[in-house]
């Protein structure tokens, strides 16, 4: 597996756990996930924990969409409690 693509209302956190295996044994897997930090957190998650958890297995990030210069972590304030906000953020590995 290269590549994923995610859109699953705000459980992509809960996802992403349960594949570890497959994410830490393919280094330069590359994912686009819809990223709502209202969905998040209204799944029972949050936009901080996948964030997060993205960072622990060694993912950087971006958000795929015009916000200016905000990082995905602003976005979370501005539009935690917003359900009409979503983007798409592009999470990879710098292989070297």
């Amino acid at each position: 597996i290269n590549f994923i693509k995610m859109d699953i209302q705000g459980f992509e956190y809960f996802a992403l756990k349960g594949m570890h295996n497959v994410l830490i044994s393919n280094n330069d897997i590359k994912m686009i996930l819809e990223y709502c930090p209202y969905a998040l957190k209204s799944s029972g998650g949050s936009a901080a924990e996948l964030l997060k958890f993205l960072e622990d297995m060694g993912f950087k990030y971006k958000l795929l969409a015009n916000t200016g210069n905000k990082t995905p972590l602003e976005v979370i304030a501005q539009y935690e409690n917003d359900k009409d906000k979503y983007f798409n953020l592009y999470a990879y590995r710098e292989v070297n």
